[in-house]
């Protein structure tokens, strides 16, 4: 078998990629008008609007396709991926997938959108793996046999943006879609980097997509609140294979009072089961990811969970020395970059929201947690709490620095309501 090879159409190609695709699309489904008009005229309706096609060649023969069709803006519509029947099941169409994105990433593409069917239930595992996740459909389609839609935002994780983050949480075995792993990257991510807002007390905004999120916490030594945290970590996991689900939750930290759902968490699916994962809670946030199993409680190294139901929606708790303590409560709603972008907005500029108003650091560990609210340092273990108030500017960068990893120059000032 010769080594298969990719590269970009050539009029030669025509004829192999009209093939490959009806080949596919006649095993399950019908040719429809787009198809014949795409597959009869591919330079016309792809190329010369700006689009791509990709080719696998092994030898002579053309073994696999895949096109980009500029969509206006920074946006491609990732279409007619085709694999010869005889190659398929061996790795290829993950191969000629990565070798799409990495051209679509050369050519400046800002996002990815597909179009799919539910039959296809392993191209689909192919596609979320590689980073797509389910949107509801952007435009009206023109294949009726479509009925589910994905896209990739592109400006996702680098090998080497991996590599700097499991330096800097100190994770040093090798990433694998499975329970060990998913807890082992949790638990470093939570002890790790700290949560904080401080940012938002000197002035600047809080950038939410990946690169600016790595660039602060990653590289910049910093911590962040929840959409930073889960941002960056969800990005992780999907370069590690999991597939993941953004949602959105209610904080109640023990008030039965509805707030907006302002709190960013993960659900990773593994093996059947969905988890909750969530790195960016501080406080009280999980140290290892939690299987969603209504009612199981399960203790994370002195501390204990569970989650309850509470009608349709999930309510996450901690226990108490009282009794169990409501965090936050979600649904599975999956949630998209511009909900997170507004509820971002909303707490890091409203007057009322308490990171414009607090200074917040918190950091869990192993044996203790460590929360400095203003100038308030606690200390907890799952037997006690102990609480030092600090006596001026200088002594908040110090402990800042020293017990939280978070450095500033001496003259940093922040600004926040005193107590």
């Amino acid at each position: 078998m010769s080594e298969v090879t990719f590269r970009l159409f050539k009029p030669s190609d025509a004829s192999a990629f009209r093939e490959l695709n009806e080949e596919w699309i006649r095993e399950l489904f019908t040719l429809e008008e787009k198809d014949h008009e795409v597959l009869g005229d591919p330079q016309r309706c792809i190329l010369d609007s700006g689009g791509a096609i990709i080719m696998a060649i092994e030898g002579s023969r053309a073994v696999g396709s895949c096109a980009l069709v500029a969509m206006g803006g920074d946006s491609y519509e990732l279409v007619k991926m085709a694999i010869a029947k005889d190659r398929r099941g061996k790795g290829l169409g993950r191969r000629l997938l990565a070798f799409v994105i990495d051209h679509a990433r050369s050519i400046r593409a800002a996002r990815l959108y597909l179009e799919t069917n539910t039959k296809l239930a392993n191209a689909i595992h192919l596609y979320a793996s590689a980073g797509f996740r389910r949107v509801p459909p952007v435009h009206p389609t023109h294949y009726t046999r479509v009925d589910v839609f994905m896209e990739r935002i592109m400006d996702g994780l680098t090998p080497m943006d991996v590599e700097g983050y499991l330096l800097r949480i100190g994770h040093t075995a090798m990433l694998t879609s499975t329970v060990d792993t998913l807890r082992s990257l949790h638990l470093a991510h939570a002890t790790n980097i700290p949560f904080e807002n401080l940012d938002i007390l000197l002035g600047k905004p809080i950038r939410i997509d990946v690169q600016s999120i790595v660039a602060k916490l990653v590289h910049g030594g910093r911590g962040g609140y929840c959409y930073e945290h889960n941002t960056l970590f969800a990005a992780v996991l999907e370069a590690a294979g999991f597939r993941v689900k953004r949602l959105a939750a209610r904080v109640r930290n023990g008030s039965q009072k509805v707030l907006p759902r302002t709190h960013m968490i993960v659900a990773v699916e593994l093996d059947g089961e969905s988890w909750l994962a969530d790195v960016g809670f501080g406080g009280e946030g999980l140290l290892y990811p939690l299987p969603l199993r209504p009612g199981e409680i399960v203790t994370h190294l002195g501390w204990t969970y569970r989650i309850v139901q509470e009608g349709w929606q999930y309510v996450l708790q901690s226990l108490h020395p009282e009794g169990w303590f409501d965090l936050y409560a979600f649904t599975l709603e999956e949630q998209y970059t511009v909900d997170y972008e507004v509820a971002n907005y909303f707490v890091s500029t409203h007057p009322r929201s308490r990171f414009v108003r607090l200074l917040l650091a918190q950091k869990p560990g192993v044996e203790s947690r460590l929360a400095l609210v203003n100038r308030r340092l606690t200390e907890q273990t799952p037997t006690g709490a102990s609480e030092v108030i600090l006596p001026h500017d200088a002594a908040v960068l110090q402990t800042l620095g020293q017990r939280f990893g978070l450095h500033f120059p001496d003259a940093t000032r922040f600004v926040y309501d005193e107590d």
